[in-house]
């Protein structure tokens, strides 16, 4: 398996995973993006997270990726059906 699928009951499906990996400027932001992951490069500390209009933004950050949510686990959506 490589690192831009998913194996899944149906087969191999693609994921976003890859594309999350491509950092996005400050400027390609829009708050229907919601929060992401913000970056400054050379990277040598952890991403915050959150967007630019959060009160505990330390407005240095220069690049996001998107928040890549993961499908519920199988036993989650088990317990929700019964």
């Amino acid at each position: 398996m490589t690192g831009d699928t998913s194996q899944t009951e149906s087969g191999t499906e693609p994921t976003a995973g890859l594309g999350a990996k491509k950092p996005r400027q400050l400027e390609d932001w829009h708050e229907d993006d919601g929060p992401a992951l913000w970056w400054r490069f050379p990277v040598d500390e952890p991403p915050y997270c959150g967007h630019p209009n959060c009160d505990d933004w330390p407005g240095y950050h220069t690049h996001w990726t998107p928040l890549v949510v993961p499908d519920a686990p199988a036993v989650a959506v088990a317990a929700e059906a019964a």
